[in-house]
């Protein structure tokens, strides 16, 4: 077999390999087109069923009771199965516990764990966090004010007087007064409700002489 048969030979087999490889990359690419379409029918599906769900809807009283599991709110109280089951929500105000002394702090931990141990029913604690609009405190601030039961410049005498404790009730009275329980309208009407008690009772008695009990 001479060089030019030997070429030729060569040439035929090039030609049948890349003639291969070109039917094996429009296979592949066939494949991968046909795999991409579920893909996309998947993603349009999941878009339709999020559009579908961000539907508004109108709450009303009796739902939100349906959803919560209570049947309604009576004296602070949660009321719950017809009357057969009550909770009681504590609200607690945050506190600065890392501007208290040593003293605070553990008066602070102490009154708490006697308020644990004096509860005899399973107690759930939820935190919830709040924004707060900090921009009349941020002013106040700047400007310097003086404002009752708001802010107070306090001097470096006074810090020292307070053993360097920058708990703000030292500085600033947030106190608000109660009003005055009228003593005398008081005494009035539990002597009223006795009245009434007594009332109640001597018809209940009559009733039940009535019925021979």
């Amino acid at each position: 077999m001479d060089n030019n048969q030997l070429i030729n030979l060569l040439t035929i087999l090039l030609g049948i390999m890349l003639s291969i490889l070109f039917i094996l990359c429009i296979v592949f690419l066939v494949l991968k087109f046909k795999s991409k379409k579920p893909k996309e029918k998947k993603v349009e599906n999941q878009s339709t069923t999020k559009t579908k769900s961000v539907v508004p809807q109108n709450y009303t009283k009796e739902s939100i009771f349906k959803f919560m599991e209570f049947d309604k709110i009576d004296d602070n109280m949660i009321i719950q199965k017809d009357g057969k089951r009550f909770l009681m929500v504590i609200e607690c105000q945050g506190i600065n516990y890392d501007l208290m002394s040593g003293l605070e702090k553990n008066s602070v931990e102490q009154g708490f764990l006697q308020f644990l141990n004096t509860l005899r029913y399973p107690i759930q604690i939820y935190v919830q966090t709040r924004t707060v609009n900090l921009g009349s405190s941020i002013n106040t601030y700047k400007e310097r004010k003086e404002v009752e039961k708001y802010a107070h410049l306090a001097t470096m005498e006074e810090i020292k007087e307070n053993d360097y404790n920058l708990n703000i009730p030292r500085y600033v009275d947030t106190f608000e007064e109660e009003e005055e329980i009228d003593i005398e309208e008081t005494k009035k009407n539990i002597e009223k409700i006795n009245e009434e008690l007594q009332v109640l009772e001597k018809e209940l008695q009559e009733s039940l002489k009535e019925l021979g009990l």
